[in-house]
Parts: C-alpha cells; structure tokens; sequence
C-alpha cells in the first residue's frame, strides 16, 4: 500500500511523476472478449525530481452501479500493486517512458527510457528453508 506501507512510513519510497491512465475495460460491453482483448499502451511521463526508478505502482477503479464505485487507488485504504524493474537514475525533467500490457489476467509493465547504460546482474538468495525444495 503506498500509503501504509513500512516504506512509505520510513521516507522510503517517492512517486516521480503524477499517475495517468493505462487502460480502461468494459465488462459491460456487447462484446466482452473483444472489450477484453490483450492491449497495449506507451505511457510518457515527466519525472518530477530527481531519483531512481525501480519500480511502476498501479492500482486499479471499478464503476460498479451508478455513483458505486471500488478502487485500490492510493488513499483509499486498500494495496497498490508495484512492478519492480532494473533501477535506473533520472533526473527532474527527464521524459520516462513506460510500455505497458493488459491482457485478462495480466498487467505488466517495460520501462522503455531511460535506459539503462550498464547492464544488469541479478543476484538472488535462497533462505535455508528452501534448499530442500531445489
């Protein structure tokens, strides 16, 4: 949750530019398969400060009925989702740049610029209580 989160509380994390929409879907069309077929968008954001980019929040808005809505927007007392990507400077100013995909199941997301200038070793770690299991 952006807002409750251990993070968020301890000064952790920051948000570098303001939300925009992703997709929007229609479970009440007359086609729903077509309504929720696999798409995608290229987002453009504008980094509001200086900071690293390692992750995309996203939290979703349903219309229910009439004035009934359900959400897990920032400071509505439910969890945001956050994808976490490879960690990349930016400085205030500098254009992000996000592809995203929806699918029925799926939300993901690729951060398309900056990009990274050195590449990437993922290190991972295994607690002991796993080592039976491998």
């Amino acid at each position: 949750d952006l807002d409750g989160s251990m993070q968020a509380r301890a000064g952790a994390y920051r948000l570098l530019a303001p939300p925009v929409p992703c997709a929007e879907l229609d479970f009440c069309a007359a086609d729903v398969e077509a309504a929720l077929a696999a798409r995608e968008a290229r987002l453009a954001f504008e980094a509001g400060e200086d900071g690293v980019l390692n992750g995309v929040a996203f939290w979703f808005e349903l219309d229910l009925v009439d004035e009934l809505r359900f959400g897990t927007a920032p400071g509505g007392g439910r969890r945001q989702r956050v994808q976490w990507v490879d960690p990349v400077r930016v400085a205030k100013g500098a254009p992000i740049r996000v592809a995203a995909r929806v699918t029925e199941t799926r939300v993901a997301f690729e951060v398309t610029a900056p990009q990274r200038v050195a590449p990437v070793v993922h290190r991972h770690c295994l607690g002991r209580w796993h080592l039976d299991m491998v």
